[in-house]
């Protein structure tokens, strides 16, 4: 069960004033960062495009004609030698591997509720409620507001990644330790893949490390598991043909393109750019999140002087902020579709040829409208 704190302050009209200008300052920062987010997102390079433009090897042998060329090649990836975590996984057929420690911690959670005071002031409630759980990033006890009876000692085992120092698709070599490689899966522990450990058992899927037990865990123990990637997994290589390696490719002689992609061509390919898209929106909902907090912050002030009476604080904090996630939203659009354009060549130039030929279009029916005006006019007696 956890245990609870309650903290109560008040804060002054002047010193909401003066807080809410400190916010204005943060918010118009939010709010000029929110363009820069934008714009670079929409100049990201989509690199299921350039994969697209890879030679297509064959992982059986080396392509000499390829030599230098931008290639991807598809097949199983190889590791020349067993991979293993000293000194708690015996060596095994992984390309990568993942320790993932947890440790059985205390964290610390709070919430607050403000409430609005006659004159301009604010009454805050926070609640400090601590509970013990497994994390893989304790926190240090020190920073709680309540640090007593609640202290983390320091993690005793490090996460760490792993992989094989020469790794292979077919006849080409790849430099192991540049390439990108697919996520891993959870790896199930059996004893005879796990190295025996004083004070350490293997206990389900973890190997666990302690005074309590996993059912009853002490602050302090320390549960291990893996991710891994195994040897055989399918993938496709992207990257530059040098001899028997596919090594980095750099593209447009800036960003470098190095990538092992699970699938076969077409399938790493539609991954790429799945993940593109979904990265894209992502940045353009933050984007547009920063632009709307960052605006409302902006306008703090003009609530916070209101808050003289709690009921205009709470009528202009509300318009502030529908007129600002309108404005935001407007905003946001008009970013993406100049960043879009700006950074898409193509697209700019229909853009500039379609209002090219709408003005053009305009002045003829303009003209032709004139003309007949003054046809007409002349020819009445």
């Amino acid at each position: 069960m956890g245990q609870s704190y309650t903290k109560v302050t008040h804060t002054s009209w002047g010193g909401k004033i003066m807080n809410s200008f400190v916010g204005a300052l943060i918010g118009a920062l939010l709010f000029l960062g929110s363009f820069v987010l934008l714009w670079v997102n929409e100049g990201r390079t989509d690199w299921s495009v350039v994969a697209r433009g890879s030679t297509a090897v064959e992982a059986s042998a080396v392509d000499r004609g390829a030599e230098g060329k931008f290639v991807s090649v598809s097949g199983p990836l190889s590791a020349a030698e067993p991979l293993g975590d000293e000194p708690y996984l015996k060596p095994g057929a992984y390309v990568n591997l993942q320790r993932v420690v947890e440790m059985y911690a205390w964290e610390e959670q709070s919430s607050s509720e403000t409430r609005d005071n006659i004159g301009g002031g604010s009454t805050t409630t926070t609640t400090y409620t601590y509970s013990k759980k497994w994390t893989s990033s304790p926190a240090n006890s020190s920073g709680f507001e309540v640090p007593a009876g609640h202290e983390n000692p320091p993690l005793s085992v490090e996460g760490r990644d792993l992989r094989a120092a020469q790794l292979s698709v077919g006849a080409y070599q790849l430099v192991a330790a540049e390439i990108g490689l697919p996520g891993g899966q959870e790896l199930r522990l059996t004893p005879e893949m796990v190295t025996p450990v004083e004070g350490a058992r293997l206990e389900g899927k973890y190997i666990f490390q302690g005074l309590g037990t996993p059912q009853s865990p002490q602050v302090g123990d320390v549960r291990i598991s893996y991710r891994a990637l195994p040897v055989g997994a399918q993938v496709t290589a992207f990257g530059t043909l040098e001899g028997d390696t596919v090594a980095p490719y750099l593209h447009r002689g800036e960003d470098v393109f190095y990538r092992a992609v699970e699938g076969g061509r077409a399938n790493a390919i539609e991954s790429l750019h799945t993940e593109f898209v979904v990265i894209g929106w992502i940045l353009r909902l933050v984007g547009f999140l920063m632009m709307w907090i960052g605006l409302s912050m902006v306008f703090g002030p003009i609530t916070a002087f209101l808050d003289v009476l709690p009921i205009l604080g709470d009528i202009s904090g509300f318009a502030i902020s529908v007129v600002t996630f309108v404005a935001a939203a407007i905003l946001s659009i008009i970013t993406i579709v100049i960043a879009v354009l700006a950074h898409n060549l193509l697209a700019l130039i229909v853009v500039l040829l379609l209002v090219a030929g709408g003005v053009y279009a305009w002045g003829l029916s303009k003209r032709g409208a004139i003309s007949a005006r003054t046809s007409g006019s002349t020819s009445k007696p």
